[in-house]
């Protein structure tokens, strides 16, 4: 009888740590985060300092966008019109694919897209939406290879002009 344990016991080592269990178990999942943080780049842009190893830099400005703001955003801006019928079903794909590309989820959008991620440049760089942070330096190795120091940022392409 010494080594039988009671019910409340039993049930604080199943419980992972997930609860009142064992304090020093592992948690749960950190949930997604709810603001993103994006650089606007132009397709096939460099950077404007060269070095002699063949690579560039370039500054530029990061934005911050709540979860929030983006799907307003996205609700008021991704919209049918009389020039340009979009059924519910377009909109919601529409809408789905900027906020996964936003965040950083998904990496291509198709062609068609590309448009509303120009009007969406537009409105956080006039600061119309999000907030701007600190300029950030992109090392450019070719034209299609780049990254930066910060990890939880987000390239975000333009269609050349």
């Amino acid at each position: 009888m010494k080594y039988l344990k009671g019910f409340l016991t039993f049930v604080n080592e199943q419980d992972m740590g997930m609860g009142t269990g064992d304090p020093n178990a592992a948690g749960a999942a950190a949930p997604k985060p709810d603001k993103y943080k994006f650089i606007f780049i132009e397709d096939g842009e460099v950077g404007d300092e060269k070095f002699p190893d063949g690579t560039s830099s370039k500054k530029y400005s990061s934005y911050e966008i709540s979860k929030d703001d983006l799907d307003k955003w996205l609700t008021s801006n991704i919209i049918s019109t009389k020039g340009l019928e979009l059924s519910d079903a377009v909109i919601d794909v529409k809408k789905k694919a900027i906020s996964k590309y936003i965040s950083g989820e998904k990496d291509i959008l198709p062609p068609d897209t590309k448009v509303l991620i120009d009007k969406f440049r537009k409105q956080v760089v006039g600061d119309q939406i999000g907030e701007k942070l600190n300029d950030i330096d992109v090392t450019f190795y070719d034209p299609k290879t780049y990254g930066c120091e910060e990890v939880d940022i987000t390239f975000v392409i333009i269609p050349k002009k």
